[in-house]
């Protein structure tokens, strides 16, 4: 059953008028258009749209979004409507939630053949809902949702909990528009991984996001712009400024946190998205190792260092190309954080001391790691504290690809001889 049916006139589960919350914007993103995004996200592919005859000609523009690909019915109140699949989702106007938590409710109530409603550990009831055929026809005629938390009804309708994403019932009021601001804020700082991340940067890139929200910037320009920032290490360190440089890196490390920050409260995610992001933070990375050498040889004069940094860029461009090759064959994401999968691939028991150790030291190579790690040599011994360690660093991820390829072409090779 992909079917859902959102109700945006009449009363909901708390009395509340829901012709109200439609149109509501909620950080730039109107609280329908935000409904159905999640909803497809979560695999909803109908949408039947439950509005007063004045709003539907609004709400109709609302939905003119290429992100939205469903297909979508309006019916108004004083419309012939007869529901005639066994049962479907229900979905109140002023539900504020993420997809993950309407595809864990989704998930739960396949498995239900009553009636469920969404709740949260403190059982507070939320506007989604699994309802049967009897249920969905009694609440278009009297157009009141609240009918289903009285006498039988409430007694058939079953709690599904789940603690996946957010959720809140929205209220026409401001104080309840700034919470959902700060739920949907909170929930985006929960995606950060590791203790830099969370603790250090993200405490700077969360503000700053609540600020581009506000803006007309794309994810994918933001994505551009901050790592201008990044590009500028290069030319700093190779003019002889390791701590300018390694500051330049470390701001758009701190940054580059915003551009899906932005897009995940905006929902504009794409795959596209995620390979600007990546492009970007790798041509940074590239100035990094081409500027590096250039700014130890001019203060060392040694023609080993500019064999080793050439070194360095064949490395680092042969492990993203490889990156970059196995995300488009593999994978369906343009994230590099998505080349782990590699590991689904290889047999831990036939892995190698070298490919255990450099999985030990993953975490390591991290941006957020390694950007703040190189600061802080900067500061002690300059560029030449930074070459050495980048240069173990690239080299330790330049062995670990080409174990993988490796393997890979092993696994490759059996399934075309069986």
């Amino acid at each position: 059953m992909k079917h859902a049916l959102i109700i945006a006139s009449g009363i909901g589960l708390d009395k509340e008028e829901l012709n109200l919350f439609p149109q509501l914007v909620v950080l730039e993103v109107l609280q329908l258009k935000r409904l159905l995004i999640n909803s497809e996200r979560a695999g909803i592919s109908h949408f039947t749209v439950f509005c007063d005859k004045s709003s539907k000609l609004s709400l109709l523009k609302i939905v003119n979004d290429r992100r939205i690909q469903s297909h979508i019915d309006f019916v108004c109140d004083s419309d012939e409507f007869q529901f005639e699949d066994e049962s479907a989702y229900v979905i109140q106007s002023n539900l504020l939630t993420y997809s993950t938590t309407i595809k864990a409710f989704i998930e739960s109530a396949e498995n239900e053949p009553g009636n469920s409603v969404l709740t949260d550990t403190e059982n507070n009831i939320y506007g989604l809902l699994k309802l049967k055929k009897s249920e969905i026809n009694k609440i278009r005629k009297s157009g009141d949702l609240s009918v289903l938390l009285a006498g039988k009804s409430k007694n058939e309708l079953k709690n599904l909990t789940t603690d996946v994403g957010y959720m809140a019932n929205l209220a026409p009021t401001q104080e309840s528009l700034d919470s959902a601001k700060e739920i949907i804020f909170s929930n985006v700082g929960k995606t950060a991984t590791g203790w830099i991340a969370v603790n250090i940067n993200g405490r700077f890139s969360l503000p700053l996001s609540r600020q581009l929200v506000k803006t007309s910037l794309t994810p994918n320009m933001i994505s551009v712009l901050i790592n201008v920032i990044g590009i500028l290490a290069g030319p700093f360190y190779a003019l002889g400024h390791p701590v300018i440089g390694a500051i330049c890196m470390q701001i758009a490390t701190i940054l580059d946190r915003c551009d899906g920050e932005v897009a995940r409260v905006k929902l504009m995610e794409t795959k596209r998205g995620q390979w600007v992001d990546t492009i970007s933070d790798q041509v940074s990375m590239l100035s990094f190792y081409i500027g590096l050498p250039i700014g130890y040889y001019m203060y060392a004069h040694s023609s080993w260092i500019i064999a080793v940094g050439a070194m360095n860029v064949f490395f680092y461009l042969f492990f993203i190309s490889w990156s970059f090759y196995f995300l488009l064959k593999y994978t369906d994401s343009g994230s590099l954080v998505a080349y782990m999968d590699v590991d689904n691939f290889i047999d831990e028991k036939k892995t190698t001391v070298v490919r255990k150790f450099i999985s030990f030291l993953r975490p390591l190579g991290r941006r957020n790691v390694y950007s703040m790690f190189f600061l802080v040599l900067a500061i002690i011994g300059g560029a030449q504290y930074v070459f050495i360690f980048a240069t173990i660093g690239i080299t330790f991820f330049f062995l670990h690809v080409l174990e993988d390829i490796v393997k890979l072409s092993k696994i490759k090779k059996r399934e075309l001889l069986n």
